[in-house]
């Protein structure tokens, strides 16, 4: 059987069709398009063999991250060695078996659904996310949607300023320069965003939008739209891309996902991706809930859980203690509508495009782009909410004023000066309070030492070292907890250190990166 997912940026669902087409005009290509990844190097030759041979043209290529689209052009066929295909499940089956492919999938069908609610109660104020514009560089925003109303500027208020009129972008869906919105919610999210970056700075020119649109005024579209407009932002430079969106698909590193290609590939070129975890009030921790791309463990994605005026949970929202890295307003937020006005919408959609719009901010206040500092003052500025903890891999929420300091006031090198838990000096101040650091140095007075965890983890994601002073090891012990949990992106270099745990801690470190020992490191 054929499979479409719906994708939702309000309200999300999976289904597996009964064989039936969904209706042809909103161009759905799902049972004919595919996505193949080639070696490197393959030639011109060896394509134009298998095209013919898999009865198929090329839709669009993207040569350095070696994904293409392939279209079949009729039912059935048969292979060079006899077989006959019936359908895009047979293609999916014969094209890996090609020997310059490496990997096949379908191109899914998504859609997205925009809500509007009441603004009763609404306590969003641009203000509280807001900073003056830095001088440092130039910010280029994507924005992945249904595109923008060309009278944006019209829905503009004394405190919501959306008088956005100079941008680039394309339209995926009618294949032209110009990316109009015949739906409504990519307009309502540019506008949260550019509400924010101009709330202080209304006539500042550093932060740039580019505006691609992937989805048609049924808020349908594939997803070969979404990952070529990812690619294509990023081979444009641009800088943050923002995805309202998000599949409900159970993840696994072993699986092959054209759209995490794509965010590697950003990942590569320097790019940060901001995406919505989801809203249908699910842990997304638990495999048959993930939602992707929000858990991509791919160090470039920021994945965003929508809170009510209260600092709780929003109702809908999706959580999770590892894959949903931090929370910010998702309520009754307003943004621009159709006809000039103003339309107030709830989803971690919205919370996306305020996260959005601060990542920009902060780094218009640094030269040199990097996503991973970015991240890093992003989540370490959070200011912690007691009802998230355990829900989010930061328990609280955004704050700007505080992640403004620690982008601007980066280290590479952190010495450890006392044996706290917290507080200036201590281990987890130096991992958590303070970016663009990779070494960490344990001074002689935490010589002999016991450096108790007492409230969590420390969660590495990126390279870091540790070295301890060689006359006496420091002893980093989890009181009831692991003392070290190294994520996907993390590489752990350790000297001249004990590790431990005590209390009822199942595990002395978790890990899911890489550990490099280099010598006099007890784990206990």
């Amino acid at each position: 059987m054929m499979r479409f997912l719906i994708v939702t940026l309000l309200v999300w669902n999976l289904f597996i069709s009964n064989g039936q087409l969904l209706a042809q005009e909103i161009g759905d290509t799902s049972q004919y398009e595919f996505f193949v990844q080639l070696e490197e190097g393959t030639s011109d030759d060896t394509i134009e063999e298998y095209l013919e041979d898999l009865n198929s043209t090329e839709v669009w290529s993207h040569g350095s991250s070696g994904l293409a689209v392939w279209k079949v052009t009729s039912f059935p066929f048969t292979l060079s060695n006899g077989d006959q295909v019936l359908n895009i499940n047979d293609v999916i089956r014969q094209s890996v078996r090609k020997t310059k492919i490496t990997e096949s999938n379908y191109n899914l069908l998504t859609g997205v659904v925009d809500s509007t609610d009441t603004p009763t109660g609404s306590c969003f104020d641009p203000l509280i996310f807001s900073k003056a514009q830095g001088t440092q560089r130039a910010v280029k925003i994507s924005i992945l949607d249904t595109g923008i109303d060309p009278n944006l500027s019209a829905s503009s208020t004394p405190t919501l300023n959306y008088n956005l009129t100079n941008y680039t972008g394309f339209d995926y869906i009618n294949n032209d320069d110009i990316p109009e919105d015949e739906h409504g919610h990519g307009s309502h999210i540019v506008g949260i965003i550019h509400s924010i970056t101009h709330a202080i700075s209304p006539n500042e020119s550093y932060i740039e939008f580019d505006i691609r649109k992937t989805h048609n005024a049924l808020g349908q579209g594939m997803m070969s739209n979404v990952v070529k407009a990812l690619l294509d932002a990023v081979d444009n430079s641009s800088n943050i891309v923002n995805m309202s969106f998000g599949l409900s698909d159970t993840f696994s590193l072993e699986n092959f996902y054209p759209l995490r290609v794509a965010i590697q590939h950003a990942l590569n070129h320097n790019v940060l991706i901001i995406t919505a975890s989801g809203n249908d009030n699910k842990n997304i921790d638990i495999l048959d809930n993930t939602t992707l791309p929000a858990v991509f463990p791919d160090g470039n994605i920021i994945s965003v859980a929508a809170l009510d005026c209260n600092d709780n949970k929003s109702t809908f929202s999706n959580y999770g203690a590892e894959n949903v890295d931090i929370g910010v307003l998702g309520v009754l937020i307003p943004g621009p509508d159709s006809e000039g006005g103003i339309r107030y919408a709830s989803g971690t959609s919205q919370s996306s495009g305020i996260v959005t719009a601060v990542a920009a901010l902060l780094a218009s206040y640094q030269n040199n782009f990097d996503p991973s500092i970015l991240k890093c003052a992003i989540l370490n500025g959070y200011s912690s909410v007691d009802t998230l903890n355990g829900q989010l891999l930061k328990d609280g929420k955004i704050n700007i004023n505080t992640s403004l300091p620690i982008y601007q006031n980066l280290e590479n090198t952190y010495t450890v000066s006392n044996s706290n838990d917290t507080g200036i000096g201590s281990l987890r101040y130096g991992l958590e309070k303070v970016c663009g650091v990779d070494a960490i140095i344990f001074d002689q007075s935490t010589d002999g030492h016991v450096i108790n965890l007492l409230n969590k983890s420390l969660f590495l994601d990126r390279p870091i070292s540790f070295t301890g002073n060689s006359q006496n090891q420091t002893l980093i012990n989890g009181v009831n907890l692991p003392p070290l949990i190294i994520g996907y992106n993390g590489n752990w270099i350790a000297k001249n250190l004990t590790i431990s745990k005590s209390g009822t801690a199942t595990s002395t470190l978790i890990n899911n990166g890489k550990i490099s020992i280099e010598h006099n490191v007890k784990i206990k």
